[in-house]
Parts: C-alpha cells; structure tokens; sequence
C-alpha cells in the first residue's frame, strides 16, 4: 500500500511540474509576441519621425531620389571591352 500511495504522489507531482513548465513556456512565448509587436511599433514611430512622415513633424533634410540608368559602351572592334554594370574587363579567350 505504502508503494502504491506513493508511486500516485510522485505522478501527481510530475504532472504539476509538467503542466507548470508548460505553463511557462506559454507565458514565455506570449510575453515574446507583446514585446516584439510593441518593439516593432516602437521602431517603426522612429523611422517616421526620422523620415520626417510622422506626427505633423517636417524633416530638415530633403529627401534624395536617385534613378540609375546604366549604360553600356558599344561594341568595340578592339578585344577588351568594359561591363560598365559589373565594373570589370572582359577579355575574351580568342584574340
């Protein structure tokens, strides 16, 4: 009788821890989703006031917009020619 009580303890007992770490984990996990949606907003807020979009707030940069239109040379008759989009020498293995 003495084994049988306390073989039911001791599977109570696990069973309280089990549920309490599970428990934790959850409340981890939970804690982690607020924090980052929170962090996020915050970030976000940042990057407007830096950007000057937010709350009313003008920047006292402008802003820069570039629009890059690559060339490339025309062919040459000489063996070399220069990839002006990757920035190298192209030589080609028959001369």
């Amino acid at each position: 009788m003495y084994r049988l009580d306390d073989l039911l303890m001791r599977r109570a007992k696990k069973e309280r821890v089990t549920d309490l770490v599970n428990f934790d984990r959850v409340r981890g996990f939970l804690r982690t989703i607020y924090w980052r949606r929170k962090f996020l907003a915050h970030r976000d807020e940042q990057r407007r006031i830096l950007n000057g979009h937010g709350e009313g707030k003008i920047s006292k940069t402008p802003s820069v917009f570039v629009h890059l239109t690559i060339r490339h040379p025309r062919h040459r008759s000489t063996a070399h020619s220069i990839d002006a989009a990757a920035g190298y020498r192209w030589e080609p293995f028959c001369r």
